[in-house]
């Protein structure tokens, strides 16, 4: 018997479920890290995130970046001051980084690594954005009564369409989980 292997990959976010959409507590993915990044480095770099377009679909690490810049050019911190910022949040809030991300997953946070201060700072970003996105999965949206976040258009008849190939062997590009007779990596 001939079996071929199927490879799938998507992300969550705007791809399997719609979570740019606020939730009945008004956070979405834009607003989770507006907080986190007032949370980390104050209302000045926030406001200036905020003001500089937001999320704007970026990656953390990219965000990261542009705060480094814009934050330098507008004379708010000087990169060195995010970078410490950031790492004194860490600190303070050590004990409950590793609650949102499977072990082996992401970027290890346990030991700080100067040289890869972008990659850390993201990764302590997401992190914190987590903290404000995950009690509101599963709540109902005030307007229409359904349970937030609701799926991409689309997504459904997909993930109906994926079942009909699940035990030939699929993996979620984003979990270390794997479904079906055989792992593809």
């Amino acid at each position: 018997m001939n079996i071929k292997p199927y490879l799938l990959g998507f992300d969550f976010d705007g791809t399997a479920f719609d979570t740019f959409s606020p939730s009945s507590q008004k956070i979405g993915i834009a607003e989770a890290y507006e907080i986190a990044i007032r949370d980390m480095f104050g209302d000045k770099v926030a406001n200036l995130y905020h003001n500089s377009g937001g999320h704007a679909g970026l990656g953390p690490t990219q965000i990261i970046e542009r705060l480094f810049l814009s934050s330098r050019a507008y004379d708010i911190l000087s990169p060195i001051k995010l970078i410490l910022k950031a790492r004194k949040f860490y600190m303070d809030h050590f004990e409950v980084f590793n609650q949102y991300i499977p072990d082996g997953k992401g970027v290890d946070i346990n030991s700080w690594k100067w040289r890869r201060n972008t990659e850390m700072i993201a990764e302590i970003l997401v992190r914190r954005k987590l903290h404000y996105l995950l009690p509101q999965i599963g709540t109902l949206l005030q307007s229409e009564g359904d349970i937030w976040p609701q799926p991409t258009k689309g997504f459904i008849d997909f993930w109906k369409a994926l079942s009909l190939v699940r035990d030939k062997g699929v993996a979620n590009s984003n979990s270390y989980y794997f479904f079906g007779t055989r792992s593809v990596y």
